[in-house]
């Protein structure tokens, strides 16, 4: 029994030779109990099985032979010794019916690489219309791509370390793993006299699980095609998109009254839309200027036998919390005076609370707070409270608490959505980051947009509305916002303006902070697909940086050559990062012993707020 086994499991040109236990028993038929153990002694099998690690992988598709070809170099430099020089394989698969060739160099020079395919060429008679492979310098060469020309191949090359040719790759580890699993069991290195063409010639001959055949049995007379009847009409299906970029700062000349948080766009061409239409928002950018307290959520009142007196703080925003507590010690000055009342206003303690001096007035007065100025200043709630009594805060100060934490993006042509007690266009709640500094820009990218139905196909302006959850315009103090609308149709559609991106009319520049600056970002920005990749990120980030600069009154030359400098070293360090294996995870799991060095690392990236920066 086992002597069957071992002539078919060590014949290079069988198909079932050094492979799975389940080839083995599809090739000789026996019990699989004596499979098992008989391949549980054999080195050959034991020390080259693999340690599979499942992770999710991009999915392929090809919809003909020689459609898709991928390509990538196996290095045998340590064994060239023993194989005439020879020190590398180039290996070759086509993506549609998994047909493999594999062919030894020499080099990987441009003219070894071509004279590989050349062989493959003149072999099979065979060439693919689009060639994929990393970027390697062996492919990305003028001398090869300039013979990939000449034989009307299309090249197209990774850009990313981590995703690459799977399918090639996948390929090479089954050929190294057989072609090393006979080096085990041979105790010799020679792969040049036919060994690897043998296991190459098995691999084609074997059943392939994904296309449920043998990849020498893919033919083109086999490929299986639609049939349509003479005469018949056909629709056409498919799912096309473009997108919108919206910025805010319109000139005043268009639309006077547009500002930062409530925008209209008028398009340079009228949008007539036909088909089920649905829009997203995937993208907005927002500056840092939303101020903390705003007129209506700023008053302290003192009410005595229906007697209201009330004076408002400043409104606006403030450098520090002195400086908001000086606004608010103004306010309690102006309103003794207008009472004709005396007060020693409050104390500041060292935990940062704040404790209100009893007013020198009679029991019957009470103080009232607006809820959200009572919710900066820590106290408990806005009132009443007895006037003549000290009101002590129980929570620290913290003026950010006037910054709404969430923004509501409305746009007018959606189809109206169920919004807490009311209906609106609601297109998406955006996340406000309250601790950013002020002034800087915010760049938001949602991976997974949601869609919403369009009340109207036909349109030549947008227009754009910024909310907090009260339904009050956000107020932000300058800066111009600008959003990214992603238009998703079920029907196949020239879209009107010509091109895949819209960037509203040229002379829509407004001349605030972003204005002939934002014609930069809405080239840029294109770039960026969805799913936001690692270049876009970047990318948008040092654009937020540039726009910062420029407020700021620093040169555009120079700010735009530090930032993209930066970019570029984050990318760097984020792909060496990616090869070398120190993401987050990885750490976790070397600290995971140092149970005190994993608790040093948290208490230092914990922090306690300075409200007085």
């Amino acid at each position: 029994m086992s002597g069957n086994l071992g002539d078919v499991y060590h014949e290079p040109a069988d198909p079932a030779s050094y492979g799975t236990a389940w080839k083995l028993w599809d090739a000789t038929g026996e019990k699989k109990e004596r499979i098992t153990e008989y391949l549980q002694g054999e080195d050959a099998y034991t020390l080259h099985k693999p340690a599979r690690r499942h992770f999710p992988r991009n999915v392929t598709y090809a919809d003909n032979i020689d459609e898709s070809w991928q390509t990538d170099l196996s290095d045998f430099q340590s064994l060239k010794k023993d194989n005439d020089g020879f020190s590398y394989i180039l290996c070759v698969i086509d993506v549609f019916s998994k047909f493999a060739w594999a062919v030894p160099l020499k080099d990987k020079s441009a003219p070894s690489i071509i004279k590989g395919f050349q062989t493959i060429f003149k072999t099979t008679d065979r060439r693919p219309t689009r060639l994929f492979s990393d970027k390697g310098k062996e492919y990305i060469n003028k001398t090869f791509q300039k013979f990939l020309k000449e034989n009307n191949i299309t090249y197209i090359h990774t850009h990313n370390p981590d995703i690459k040719c799977s399918i090639v790759e996948r390929w090479q580890r089954t050929i190294k793993s057989k072609l090393f699993k006979r080096f085990t069991y041979t105790e010799k290195y020679r792969y040049v006299d036919g060994l690897l063409d043998d296991i190459v010639d098995a691999y084609n001959h074997t059943f392939h699980r994904s296309i449920k055949m043998r990849p020498v049995d893919v033919t083109p007379d086999r490929v299986i095609r639609k049939r349509v009847a003479l005469g018949s009409s056909i629709k056409i299906l498919s799912r096309m998109d473009f997108y919108m970029f919206l910025p805010s700062n319109a000139s005043p000349e268009v639309y006077p009254d547009n500002t930062t948080c409530h925008f209209k766009t008028e398009l340079a061409q009228r949008m007539d839309l036909h088909g089920h239409w649905q829009a997203a928002l995937i993208e907005l950018h927002y500056p840092n200027t939303i101020a903390p307290v705003v007129q209506g959520d700023n008053d302290i009142s003192l009410v005595t036998d229906n007697v209201i007196d009330t004076v408002s703080a400043r409104p606006g925003s403030f450098n520090s919390t002195f400086e908001f507590l000086t606004a608010i010690e103004n306010a309690l000055k102006a309103l003794a005076d207008d009472s004709g009342k005396e007060t020693k206003y409050f104390v500041l303690l060292p935990d940062q609370r704040l404790r209100f001096l009893p007013f020198d007035v009679d029991e019957k007065t009470k103080v009232h707070f607006s809820p959200r100025l009572a919710l900066q200043l820590g106290l408990p709630h806005a009132g009443p409270y007895p006037a003549n009594e000290e009101i002590c805060g129980v929570k620290p100060i913290d003026i950010s608490l006037g910054v709404p934490s969430q923004m509501f993006i409305y746009m007018d042509v959606l189809e109206e959505q169920i919004v807490g007690h009311t209906r609106a266009p609601l297109l998406r709640t955006v996340p406000v980051d309250t601790k950013a500094q002020y002034g800087s820009m915010t760049v938001v990218h949602f991976d997974h947009p949601i869609y919403f139905d369009l009340r109207t196909k036909s349109f030549d302006t947008l227009e754009i509305y910024i909310k907090d959850h009260a339904g009050r315009n956000v107020p932000f103090d300058f800066g111009t916002t600008m959003t990214r609308q992603d238009h998703i149709t079920e029907y196949y559609l020239r879209q009107a303006g010509g091109g895949q991106y819209y960037a509203g009319s040229s002379y829509q520049k407004g001349h605030g902070i972003g204005s002939w600056l934002g014609g930069l970002f809405r080239t840029v920005l294109p770039l960026l697909k969805s799913g936001a990749t690692a270049v876009g990120r970047e990318a948008a980030r040092a654009g937020a940086h540039v726009l910062a600069d420029v407020a700021s009154g620093d040169p555009i030359a120079d700010s735009a050559k530090r930032h993209a400098g930066e970019a570029v070293q984050n990318l760097k360090r984020r792909a060496a990062a990616a090869m070398s294996g120190s993401g987050r995870s990885i750490k976790r799991k070397r600290l995971a012993p140092k149970r005190h060095s994993a608790a040093k690392a948290r208490s230092r990236r914990s922090h306690t707020p300075d409200y007085f920066t």
